[in-house]
């Protein structure tokens, strides 16, 4: 019976380690965008991607980073919920807000920003509606790299 509350134990600990408080996510996001502008894109992929950086959990909240270029199509999208050339550019939520314009509203200046709780978001794994936050900055020719995190997902 030890044996099962230990490992029990382990197991919610390991499914609440991805949860993460806004500041905890900010310094996240504030990582992402100064890899990508460090290494560039295309390397920065390689390490966001890697098992065990990090930077992908897609159970629970959902974490994970994508990059789109200046006119808002898809360079990478780690959660799997897009490809390479998809255009988000017109994308808008049930209110009819338009994501890569309010995204763009965040990283206007140098160090990009947090835009939180953007409504109508679909998670990577349960495909249902909710709420995220988005950690984003300008890269290279003004492609835009964000972690996504959905803090309300269980």
């Amino acid at each position: 019976m030890t044996r099962l509350a230990l490992c029990l134990a382990v197991l919610l600990a390991s499914a609440h380690a991805w949860a993460l408080t806004e500041s905890e996510f900010v310094q996240k996001g504030e990582r992402v965008v100064a890899i990508a502008r460090a290494v560039g894109l295309t390397a920065a992929e390689k390490i966001f991607a890697a098992p065990g950086s990090g930077f992908v959990a897609l159970e629970g909240p959902g974490l994970h980073v994508w990059a789109t270029d200046a006119n808002g199509i898809v360079i990478f999208d780690l959660s799997g919920q897009t490809t390479p050339g998809t255009d988000l550019s017109h994308w808008a939520n049930d209110d009819g807000v338009i994501l890569m314009e309010s995204i763009g509203k965040v990283v206007a200046h140098a160090q990009g920003g947090l835009l939180a709780r953007f409504k109508g978001i679909p998670h990577p794994k349960t495909n249902r509606l909710g709420a995220a936050d988005f950690y984003c900055g300008r890269v290279a020719q003004g492609a835009i790299v964000c972690a996504t995190y959905a803090p309300d997902a269980h």
